[in-house]
């Protein structure tokens, strides 16, 4: 009788969509209180909610897990900024030490984070690398329970766990490519599937391996660009996000090469940046004020 777990499942997502524009705008607002912003952030969270691809974790009942640990991290992030005064107390760790239960790849968060502090919270007086060990060092209450966190996911994982037999070097070097296909999902979801017929590449100099690294330097890039300009910096953000939250299923090899549920998590920061790339280049035609 899977109707409870299906209705606790969208439960869970209606609460993790209603968090989401309220972080949206939270940091939309460091880099100007636009008229729009609100409106921007409703609108991301829509298309996210509303995504083809979101489908197979809310279907999926024993997948429950990547749900509550994206909500665990998008509400963390969200606690994180909205309420400064009470970061010293770490309270917004709670849904992150949650999350955790669920699912490993929650323990990403602490890089997020800083992702969040170098782009938008940096001294002014900091900037490259200095910045960046800065961000850390303020996040260092967050890497510390998220080291503890791993520490304990690894004593509790039984030493007989085979998550997969694809050898590591087949299965690494398919990742780019697997993360050009769910970023091309998310303009064109065509190859959505519970079971990816996907093999792993045999060498890196492939057609498709070429493609994922092209795809891995464009993203670097974009990244780079977006991050130099204060008004694009939410870009910059949500790309972050999407590279990160995928770093946990391409470093572990698993069973599969390629999973749709796996694209739930970094949808999260791709919707971001899309929608405010996309309000950028309204807003630079002259259109965004007429909206």
């Amino acid at each position: 009788r899977p109707f409870v777990f299906h209705l606790s499942t969208f439960f869970w997502f209606l609460v993790q969509l209603t968090v989401m524009p309220a972080l949206f705008a939270s940091i939309l607002d460091r880099v100007g209180g636009l008229p729009h912003n609100v409106w921007i952030a409703l609108f991301a969270t829509a298309w996210y909610g509303l995504h083809p691809a979101m489908a197979e974790t809310m279907n999926y009942i024993i997948q429950r897990g990547e749900l509550y640990s994206a909500l665990g991290v998008v509400a963390a992030l969200w606690l994180y900024v909205r309420f400064p005064g009470a970061r010293r107390r770490g309270l917004y760790l709670g849904p992150v030490i949650l999350g955790a239960l669920c699912k490993g790849s929650v323990l990403v968060f602490p890089f997020l984070l800083a992702a969040y502090v170098f782009l938008f919270e940096r001294d002014p007086a900091r900037s490259g690398w200095s910045a960046a060990i800065d961000a850390l060092r303020k996040c260092r209450l967050a890497l510390q329970v998220c080291a503890a966190l791993a520490a304990v996911l690894w004593f509790m994982t039984l030493p007989s766990l085979a998550p997969g037999t694809i050898p590591a070097h087949a299965y690494w070097i398919t990742q780019p490519y697997v993360a050009l296909r769910y970023f091309l999902s998310f303009f064109v979801p065509a190859h959505l599937s519970v079971l990816s017929d996907l093999r792993p590449l045999s060498s890196v100099l492939s057609p498709a391996g070429l493609a994922g690294m092209l795809f891995l330097a464009a993203l670097a890039a974009a990244i780079w660009f977006t991050a130099r300009v204060a008004e694009w910096r939410p870009a910059a953000f949500g790309l972050l996000w999407f590279g990160i939250a995928l770093l946990p299923a391409a470093v572990f090899p698993q069973s599969e090469v390629e999973d749709d549920r796996r694209m739930f998590f970094p949808f999260v920061g791709l919707v971001f940046a899309v929608t405010w790339t996309g309000y950028r280049v309204l807003e630079s035609r002259g259109m965004a004020r007429k909206m």
